[in-house]
């Protein structure tokens, strides 16, 4: 949900030019893409709409598109993996490798969350009388705070205010431990380990299917180890592209990476009948197929980036609007279900709206709830993270001299 971002110049200013690596470069495309996945998911939540019988065709296919934004998480994990992996290999030689990436990271992550956390666990139960929405399932709020509920969630440990926060644990998890591996392993052997992992995690997504059918649907859904394959597709993708060998495969390839992405996603979508999020087929080869089309978008992005102005992708991702839903995504992912569950519906339910009926009602809603999420991550990004994130250039990493 998050992305590394560069920096404003400030406190890292102090830093000589030989000590600072500079920064991994935006890649507009890539900001469109994480654009379409927030958008997706956003989407998602504020569509009311419920399927009633004698709708058409192109009615029933329009709310199956809005109920799939959980593609768009799949798509946040690739670019997550790739974005972070290219970063690590990028600063693998500095002296404090480790340390300044976990602490970039931190201020990249822990204020917005934290806070978020902090009002909705803390504040909001304290001053509302002691029964908000927020209140329920507080004995699980440890969960929330260890970044640990994807693995409580599938059990019923969870908060209800705090639902959507499992996948920023998923991504968290990958982060402590990956900048190890990047570190102690050569990049060819990164690139197979990255194979490996994929393979491991759809092995492992049969298994518990074939263990707990579908009474194991959310562990599939959210544990880390079954969904490691979108994030190793992405890391495989930025080691691909740290070898000699892999830049000219892409190059030669770069125009077939799109087709090949539109053929997992349609052959997919035949096969798991639509990309049900937590139906056997979609769980299996359906997480898998979609985390393949993602890697291939974004190593088609990053080739013809590279390769110059010339080499221009879809136009759909290089959208202003994209590009900024993509910059303010992450506050968007965490304020987008608060907004819904604790502004949106008691609005609808004292104007007596019912957008589960009424189809301009819930396109009317759609479009309120996106605009004020998109508002609500702008202010919270100039208000308060920006200030953390002005400290990021302090923990640059300092590669050593030859």
């Amino acid at each position: 949900m998050d992305a590394p971002d560069r920096s404003p110049p400030g406190l890292g200013a102090g830093l000589s030019r030989a000590a600072r690596t500079p920064p991994i470069e935006r890649i507009p495309s890539l900001d469109g893409l994480r654009g379409l996945a927030i958008l997706w998911v956003v989407m998602e939540r504020f569509n009311c709409l419920g399927r009633a019988p004698g709708d058409s065709f192109a009615f029933t296919s329009l709310l199956h598109i809005l109920g799939t934004g959980w593609v768009g998480v799949q798509l946040f994990f690739v670019l997550s993996g790739y974005l972070i992996t290219a970063i690590l290999l990028e600063t693998r030689s500095a002296r404090n490798y480790l340390s300044a990436f976990y602490l970039r990271r931190a201020l990249r992550i822990f204020p917005l969350y934290y806070g978020f956390l902090l009002v909705m666990l803390v504040l909001v139960p304290r001053f509302s009388g002691g029964h908000p929405p927020s209140a329920e399932g507080l004995q699980y709020q440890v969960w929330a705070w260890t970044f640990l509920l994807n693995w409580t969630e599938p059990f019923g440990y969870s908060i209800l205010i705090g639902h959507h926060l499992w996948s920023l644990a998923v991504e968290e998890q990958f982060y402590l431990l990956w900048p190890l591996v990047v570190r102690y392993l050569g990049t060819a052997r990164l690139a197979w380990l990255c194979s490996g992992l994929t393979l491991l995690a759809l092995a492992l997504r049969v298994a518990v299917w074939e263990l707990a059918g579908p009474a194991g649907a959310e562990v599939n859904y959210m544990f880390t180890i079954c969904r490691m394959d979108a994030l190793a597709v992405g890391a495989g993708c930025a080691a691909l592209l740290n070898l000699r060998w892999g830049r000219a495969l892409i190059d030669r390839h770069v125009d077939w990476l799109p087709r090949f992405a539109a053929a997992a996603i349609i052959g997919g979508y035949i096969v798991t009948r639509g990309f049900p999020r937590t139906s056997q087929s979609g769980q299996t080869i359906g997480y898998t197929l979609l985390a393949l089309a993602f890697g291939a978008l974004v190593l088609a992005e990053v080739a013809r980036h590279r390769a110059g102005p010339r080499q221009t992708g879809p136009w759909l991702w290089r959208t202003a609007v994209l590009r900024s839903l993509g910059k303010y995504s992450f506050g968007m992912y965490i304020l987008h279900a608060p907004l819904h569950k604790l502004v949106g519906r008691p609005l609808l339910i004292r104007w007596s709206l019912d957008p589960a009926t009424d189809t301009l009602t819930n396109v009317l809603y759609m479009v309120c709830g996106i605009t004020a999420t998109y508002l609500a991550a702008v202010i919270s990004y100039y208000a308060w993270e920006q200030h953390f994130l002005r400290l990021k250039p302090a923990y640059s990493g300092r590669v050593q001299k030859a």
